[in-house]
C-alpha cells in the first residue's frame, strides 16, 4: 500500500519537522510505503529566508544578529535539512499533475500542523488536496485550522475540498466543531502525530550532538509571556543547575543567566528535552515531548481562561494539559509567582489518560488504511 502525505515538513520549526516525521514513520511501521510530498508554498519559503526582507529597526536588529551568528545558524539549518533528508521519504511535486503517479497511491493524507489555517502566509489549496483526482483517496490526520476567524473564501475552500474526504480528523476539538458545521460532515479529534511514537522510538532518532553534561533547565520560548523568563531563572535557582535556552528570540541573546543554544536541529531538540531536569516553555511541541519523554515541565500561556469554543495558539496547550490531567502545569502571568516547584509530575497518572487517546488516534489511522485498500 502506498500513501502520500502533505504537511509543513519544510518549515524551519521543530514541531513541524517532528510531526511530519512522526506520521510518515508511523505509517511505515504499519507496512505502508509512505511518502511526504516535498512541497512548500512560496509564502512559507519567504517566511524562512536566512535574512529577513524589510527596512524596520527590528528587521535590522534580527539581520545583524543573523550575520554575527551566521555560522551557528547555518549549522542549525543544515541539521534540519539532514533530519528531513535522512528520516522522511519524499516524493516530488510532480504528483500534483501526474495522473499515473496519483493512480499508484492508495491514499492521500493531509498531515498535521496549521496547514488548514487560511490566515497564514503558508496556506494554499494544495494543503486541502485540491490536486487529487480521486475523491475516495482523500483523508486527513490532525491538521489544525489555527483560529475560528477564517475568511469566507477559506470557508468556501473547506466546503469545496474537505467535504469530499472519506476520513476527516483535526487536532483541536474546537476546530472539529467549527469545521463540522461548515462542511456538514463528522470531523474527529485526534492527537498530534508526535504522540503516535513512544519515548524509545523518539530516542532512536534523537541526536547527542548538542548534548549538555549535568542537570539543566531547558527553555524554549516563542515570543514572550509576562513572567516566563523570570520563572525560568527561579527554576534554575531551585534546582541549582544551569539554564539553557534553545534560541528563537532576541530577548534571550544577552541574558547572561541563560546559556543560548543556536545550533539545535529537530533530532537535537528531542535529545535536549530528554536529558533536561525540567522544561520551561510556551511551546505546544516542547510540552508534548516532555510528556512523551516523561520530563517535568511548566508551560506558559497569556490567558488560561480561553474557552474550549475558541481556537487560539494557546488553546492546544490548554486542551492537551487538561486531557492528561496536567492543568496545574499551565501558568499565566497572574499565578507563576505562587506555584509549588518541588512537586514532580506523576506520569503513571498522565499515561492512564494519554493511552486511550493514543489508541483512538491509531484506530483512526487504521480506518484510513482500510479505506485505502478498498479504493
Amino acid at each position: 500500500m502506498k500513501a502520500a502525505i502533505i504537511t509543513y515538513h519544510r518549515a524551519l520549526n521543530y514541531g513541524s519537522a517532528l510531526q511530519a516525521y512522526a506520521l510518515n514513520y508511523y505509517l511505515r511501521t504499519k507496512g505502508v510505503e509512505a511518502y511526504t510530498i516535498d512541497y512548500s508554498s512560496e509564502g512559507q519559503r519567504a517566511t524562512y529566508t536566512f535574512y529577513e526582507k524589510g527596512h524596520g529597526i527590528m528587521t535590522l536588529a534580527r539581520n545583524t544578529f543573523t550575520f554575527l551568528y551566521r555560522k551557528s545558524l547555518l549549522k542549525k539549518r543544515q541539521r534540519f535539512e539532514k533530519f528531513i533528508t535522512y528520516n522522511i521519504p519524499l516524493i516530488g511535486t510532480e504528483v500534483f499533475a501526474n495522473k499515473k503517479i496519483q493512480d499508484e497511491m492508495d491514499v492521500f493524507i493531509c498531515g498535521s500542523d496549521q496547514i488548514w489555517n487560511g490566515n497564514t502566509i503558508d496556506f494554499t489549496p494544495h494543503y486541502l488536496l485540491d490536486f487529487v483526482i480521486d475523491n475516495d483517496k482523500c483523508c486527513s490526520y490532525a491538521p489544525s485550522i489555527g483560529t475560528l476567524q477564517q475568511t469566507q473564501a477559506t470557508q468556501e475552500a473547506y466546503r469545496k475540498h474537505i467535504k469530499r474526504f472519506r476520513q476527516i480528523s483535526v487536532r483541536e476539538s474546537s476546530g472539529s466543531s467549527y469545521l463540522s458545521q461548515i462542511i456538514d460532515e463528522d470531523v474527529e479529534t485526534v492527537l498530534d502525530p508526535v504522540f503516535l511514537l513512544d519515548g524509545e522510538e523518539w530516542r532512536r532518532v534523537a541526536s547527542s550532538e548538542c548534548e549538555k553534561e549535568g542537570d539543566y533547565v531547558l527553555c524554549y520560548f516563542i515570543g514572550d509571556v509576562k513572567g516566563m523568563r523570570e520563572f525560568a531563572l527561579r527554576l534554575g535557582e531551585f534546582y541549582r543547575c544551569r539554564i539553557y535556552v534553545i534560541l528563537l528570540n532576541l530577548r534571550d541573546v544577552f541574558c547572561f543567566k541563560r546559556k543560548a543554544l543556536y545550533e539545535a536541529g529537530p533530532a537535537e531538540f528531542v535529545n535536549l528535552i530528554d536529558h533536561a531536569r525540567c522544561v520551561c516553555t510556551n511551546s505546544f511541541h516542547a510540552i508534548s515531548f516532555s510528556i512523551i519523554l516523561k520530563k517535568d515541565f511548566w508551560v506558559f500561556v497569556n490567558n488560561k481562561k480561553i474557552t474550549s469554543t475558541e481556537v487560539h495558539p494557546q488553546t492546544r496547550i490548554i486542551d492537551l494539559a487538561e486531557s492528561v490531567g496536567l492543568s496545574d502545569r499551565v501558568l499565566d502571568p497572574d499565578e507563576w509567582q505562587s506555584v509549588e516547584l518541588g512537586k514532580p509530575i506523576c506520569f503513571q497518572d498522565v499515561y492512564k489518560k494519554l493511552n486511550p487517546l493514543r489508541v483512538r488516534s491509531k484506530e483512526f489511522i487504521q480506518r484510513i488504511l482500510e479505506n485505502g485498500k478498498s479504493v
